[in-house]
């Protein structure tokens, strides 16, 4: 599947991915040869990818025919690959290619296929779910080849497609709707503790670039959402018992009111935790008292931290697996000179239709881990790969905040 010739791009009238119109044979599309500096690997190690991206600057001449969906006598031309599209629209090269203003403005890129070397009268198909002046992003919706020779014509892989396409069209057609989170109601992290001194914001750009430039192979920056920044206050009780209870509840102020509250079950610090997430909208005058009516624990209070966090957010091309590195700064708000500065590794979520693999995750966050253990020794920075919780830094260098009721007022 990594030769050039078998990668082509298809395009033709949107309504082939929306279906606001059945596929007819009468329909204008064109097969373009894809070059493969445009694109992303189409095999990562000895899997075929999942995930696809399509880069639309560069500059080469490549092969198109354009034809009707049910022609099986294309017309052959050449064109410039950087001529194709222009603000997410047709571009120059295209208008001219195509002939017709009217099939231009109906015409954006619908899928790539991609010739199976296990089975060459077939093809896998990656249909496109992100589109944008730059690039375009495609993942795989074909577990098996479809069955399907060039000197068939489009129009079978086109239907083919497309009903594939309307199969998962809540998933694959609506914005950000394209994630599936496995383990749910767990977190998977890796916590590495750093020293307070550190520029997390230096080592978080760094690593971004290496992520940008290649150097995890097989990853991608998660196409759309790869950097984030955050600074926020957590306020912090412990849930000491009943076992099947104990963790953790913190609140974190949102900018309009209320808190998201985010809740941890675990008895020791571990990679894999319980965590669950609400919303309280309105204000809350009592925080404790609103734990133990709420969720039937009897908290234990710490003093609150404000955290300070950068986010890099990459995707796997193998199996669509997202995965976050977060560089952050904890620090007592009363007693700043109490902090800690962690680089956390996550599982975050995956965009994929196709089977997945909880395997694959613990395969790729220990692939990871170990690349990033690397990059921060060449960089100078010691790391020891852990767990430790920021209960555990709590509880480490400060007392529990005490009660209304242990002080008595």
């Amino acid at each position: 599947m990594s030769e050039l010739d078998q990668i082509q791009l298809l395009c033709g009238p949107r309504s082939y991915l929306d279906g606001t119109a059945v596929p007819s044979g009468s329909d204008d599309v064109c097969l373009i040869y894809v070059p493969n500096v445009a694109r992303t690997d189409i095999v990562v190690g000895a899997r075929n990818a999942n995930t696809l991206i399509l880069r639309w600057d560069v500059s080469q001449r490549v092969a198109i025919a354009v034809t009707t969906s049910g022609s099986v006598t294309p017309r052959w031309r050449t064109i410039m690959w950087d001529c194709l599209f222009n603000r997410m629209q047709v571009g120059s090269g295209l208008v001219a290619v195509l002939g017709d203003s009217d099939t231009a403005a109906k015409t954006v890129p619908l899928f790539v296929l991609a010739q199976s070397e296990e089975h060459f009268a077939g093809v896998h198909v990656f249909t496109r779910i992100r589109f944008s002046d730059r690039d375009a992003l495609f993942i795989r919706v074909t577990d098996t080849p479809l069955s399907w020779r060039p000197e068939d014509g489009l129009l079978s892989v086109l239907t083919q497609s497309a009903e594939l396409v309307r199969r998962n069209s809540l998933f694959l057609n609506n914005h950000q709707c394209y994630y599936l989170k496995l383990f749910e109601g767990e977190e998977l992290e890796h916590k590495d503790r750093l020293d307070t001194s550190l520029d997390i914001w230096g080592v978080t750009v760094k690593i971004y670039n290496a992520v940008r430039d290649g150097d995890l192979q097989g990853y991608v920056p998660e196409y759309g959402d790869e950097f984030q920044s955050w600074d926020y206050l957590n306020i912090l009780s412990e849930v000491p018992s009943p076992s099947l209870e104990q963790g953790y509840i913190s609140f974190i102020p949102l900018s309009t009111g209320g808190y998201t509250i985010k809740r941890k079950w675990f008895i020791e610090d571990a990679t894999r935790r319980g965590e669950r997430h609400y919303r309280e909208p309105n204000g809350i005058s009592d925080l404790e008292s609103y734990l133990r009516k709420r969720f039937a624990v009897n908290p234990v209070p710490y003093p609150p931290f404000q955290r300070v966090r950068y986010d890099i957010n990459f995707e796997s091309l193998a199996t669509g697996h997202v995965y976050g590195i977060f560089f952050d700064h904890s620090r007592l708000v009363d007693n700043p000179e109490i902090a800690m500065v962690q680089c956390v590794l996550e599982y975050l979520r995956t965009r994929s239709v196709l089977p997945v693999s909880d395997d694959d995750v613990w395969a790729e966050l220990e692939e990871i881990a170990t690349w990033r253990e690397g990059f921060l020794a060449d960089n100078g920075i010691v790391t020891e790969r852990g767990v430790y919780s920021k209960l555990s830094f709590l509880r480490d260098n400060c007392h529990p905040t005490l009660t209304s009721a242990e002080t008595g007022s």
